[in-house]
């Protein structure tokens, strides 16, 4: 399949997943996550709101907040494809980004570089970390420093997985990850 047929069908097995099955899913990896050692130690995470069929990391952001961690949401910027992260606290404004997805009123952000954990959506991903995203290239633009440089933020995609593909295509420009987790199941190193 062409990357765009990849992302088509993977979009489509997340979407035909069941409310039931989305909330189990989104609290088994909440409870997964939140239990391993890289988890612990941070003091920040860049988390995101769900979109699309997307896993929800909210049960996790409540997880988060319970144990004193900071929670940074991106922003997509109007012009260029880098993001920034915003302090995403209880009672924080959102707004529709011009994607359609809720992210928080611009305000003061921390570097990307300077978060524990950056926790991302995937449209597919394969076991040896490698991720395909909507297409629009953010977060690879956004993490290409920790690619070419080997430091940043250690990077954890979250998705369910009937995403999981046999192989992706990996283009040069793509960031792999430290970690996969889809609730039932670990791929990498936490």
């Amino acid at each position: 399949m062409t990357r765009d047929q990849l992302r088509k069908h993977s979009r489509q097995a997340r979407r035909q997943l069941s409310q039931q099955a989305q909330h189990i899913a989104a609290l088994q990896l909440a409870t997964q996550f939140s239990r391993s050692l890289a988890y612990q130690k941070a003091k920040t995470l860049g988390l995101y709101l769900s979109f699309d069929g997307e896993i929800s990391t909210a049960p996790l952001i409540e997880q988060a907040w319970q144990d004193g961690k900071q929670v940074y949401l991106p922003v997509v910027p109007r012009q260029g494809r880098k993001m920034r992260f915003v302090r995403f606290a209880e009672h924080t404004v959102l707004i529709k980004n011009k994607f359609g997805i809720w992210e928080p009123k611009y305000s003061q952000h921390i570097k990307s570089w300077a978060i524990d954990i950056v926790c991302m959506p995937l449209v597919a991903f394969d076991p040896a970390g490698n991720r395909m995203g909507m297409g629009g290239g953010f977060y690879d633009t956004t993490f290409a420093v920790k690619h070419q440089h080997g430091f940043g933020p250690k990077l954890v995609g979250f998705a369910h997985e009937v995403q999981k593909q046999a192989t992706l295509p990996v283009a040069a420009w793509d960031v792999p990850l430290d970690a996969i987790l889809t609730g039932t199941h670990q791929y990498g190193r936490l």
